[in-house]
């Protein structure tokens, strides 16, 4: 696995948490955590995997100009073939070979991280900070409300 990270021209750089577990790519943490199966996308032509961020900080899966933060592309390289014998013979006696994809292989996916910009939070913990700021609200109401204001 090739890691290339973008450096943060100011400030501590902090990077998606990423994992490729089998042929599948995992990136983000909690409920906000998306996936991609590298072995489905791989094809006969170069592809590339964008793991993209809104302004809230919840990820996305493929590129969207919409979208402004760019977190991880995986450049995936065509898939390769191989000549495996059938274990037959044609009539001249030759043995007979068929294509077969060769697995993909993840130490040859270039991966580049660029820094966050947004901190990575899971749904839920967005959902607890909404529902605490509307308590907050609230409670900040009926306190106006018995003071008479």
């Amino acid at each position: 696995m090739l890691i290339k990270r973008i450096p943060k021209k100011w400030g501590k750089a902090e990077y998606v948490p990423f994992k490729v577990d089998g042929t599948t790519l995992y990136a983000g943490q909690g409920e906000n955590t998306v996936h991609a199966d590298l072995q489905e996308i791989q094809s006969d032509m170069a592809q590339t995997v964008y793991i993209m961020q809104d302004y809230s900080g919840t990820l996305s899966v493929g590129f969207n100009s919409y979208l402004p933060y760019i977190l991880l592309m995986a450049e995936i390289p065509p898939y390769q073939m191989q000549m495996v014998d059938t274990g037959e013979k044609n009539k001249d006696g030759d043995e007979q070979y068929k294509p077969e994809r060769v697995p993909i292989d993840i130490d040859n996916i270039q991966f580049t991280l660029w820094p966050m910009q947004v901190a990575i939070e899971s749904e839920s913990a967005a959902a607890n900070t909404t529902t605490e700021s509307a308590t907050t609200t609230t409670a900040a109401e009926t306190t106006a409300d018995t003071k008479g204001e």
